[in-house]
């Protein structure tokens, strides 16, 4: 219902039929963790937007093939009570495939706020879903596939990343051009490490060893927090100080994001670890589809789907930070214009075109046609 009426004028003009039709909110219960019987009200409401959804099959004379990417326990609990209804009907030959990418044990989520496993929820929702045939999971990640391949007794792969799309054909940067470190990209959060950000941007600027290095500061402020505004203008005050310093204080769209990555070398996380351990990162993949080298300041899940991928990542703190990216630096002009980094299965997997794994995977039409129905919350 929110989603900006630009976009979805952009959505039509790509062939694509744009509904706004959910009015729940999707994050609700994401950061206040609660058991069924509290949620049952809104598990209710979703099941009945769901079944909405599913009944739009009638009005289609194709295949259909029904797409419901990052679906927490409540949502897969509310599709399963749909699905109910539409037992022993043509829907039953309609492919529903569906993204996994919240993990059951993350650190957030583990007790409910009547003491309730919040794991046993999503064990108990998944394979409820997973019941109907017609039903296909996927995890947004390695780790993930391993996770509810345990819970569900089943092996699972991994889906493309829904979250970068194919990117666009860019020039690699040359040797002639200054070294690039993106030093934060995202919204501004401070459990994403945007509140040491000016402290860490100062100290590389000033030093010597990187003056033919621009630092790079993409962000969005997405609240009127006293605490971020205070953050941002001291950022922009150390830009104005220092020309290697680039902040770009807006949202960025896909082509550009690709493009800053593309001439980039090195990105540096530094997140949380209470939030980040087990909970995935779009700019990561982001890195990773551009095999940019990775700083990272904490133990959290990034790491290790940076092994996972193949990535140079180096792992650093406070103290050691200056040095690992001189490290980092040095070999930049030995890999430029070449692949610093190599493929694997996994990321072969991760970053292959959406469009063309689902119509890979579900047969594509004799006609070419296929009603795909992307259900976005």
């Amino acid at each position: 219902m929110d989603c900006p009426d630009e976009y979805v004028a952009t959505l039509n003009a790509r062939h694509c039929k744009f509904y706004k039709h959910f009015g729940t909110d999707f994050y609700q219960y994401f950061y206040k963790p609660a058991d069924i019987a509290s949620t049952q009200p809104y598990i209710r409401l979703l099941s009945v937007e769901y079944t909405e959804v599913l009944q739009r099959y009638k009005s289609f004379n194709q295949p259909v093939l029904f797409w419901f990417h990052t679906l927490n326990w409540q949502h897969a609990y509310a599709l399963a009570l749909a699905l109910e209804g539409f037992k022993n009907t043509e829907l039953t030959k309609a492919p529903i495939v569906v993204g996994l990418m919240y993990n059951p044990y993350n650190s957030q989520n583990i007790v409910g706020s009547n003491g309730a496993n919040v794991a046993l929820n999503f064990e108990l929702a998944f394979k409820y879903l997973n019941k109907f045939k017609n039903v296909q999971l996927y995890a947004a990640d390695g780790e993930l596939a391993a996770v509810y391949s345990k819970i569900l007794s089943q092996p699972l792969d991994v889906h493309p990343c829904i979250l970068l799309g194919s990117k666009p054909a860019q020039k690699q940067p040359s040797a002639g051009e200054n070294r690039r470190v993106i030093l934060f990209s995202g919204d501004a959060k401070l459990d994403k490490g945007f509140g040491d950000l000016p402290k860490i941007a100062k100290s590389l600027v000033v030093n010597p060893a990187f003056s033919d290095v621009e630092f790079v500061v993409q962000y969005t402020v997405t609240n009127n927090s006293a605490v971020l505004s205070a953050i941002d203008s001291r950022l922009k005050q150390l830009a104005a100080e220092h020309s290697r310093l680039t902040i770009v204080d807006q949202f960025m769209s896909h082509d550009e994001l690709h493009k800053l990555f593309s001439r980039s070398h090195a990105v540096l996380f530094n997140y949380a670890e209470h939030a980040y351990k087990n909970q995935s990162s779009g700019v990561l993949w982001l890195a990773a589809q551009h095999k940019l080298t990775v700083i990272s300041m904490s133990n959290v899940w990034l790491n290790r789907e940076a092994k996972r991928l193949g990535l140079k990542l180096y792992e650093a703190n406070e103290q050691t930070l200056h040095g690992q990216l001189l490290l980092v630096l040095q070999q930049v002009n030995a890999v430029l214009n070449s692949e610093p980094n190599g493929t694997n299965g996994y990321s072969e997997a991760l970053f292959q075109d959406l469009g063309d794994w689902l119509f890979t995977n579900y047969q594509k039409p004799a006609n070419n046609q296929m009603n795909i129905n992307v259900c976005i919350k």
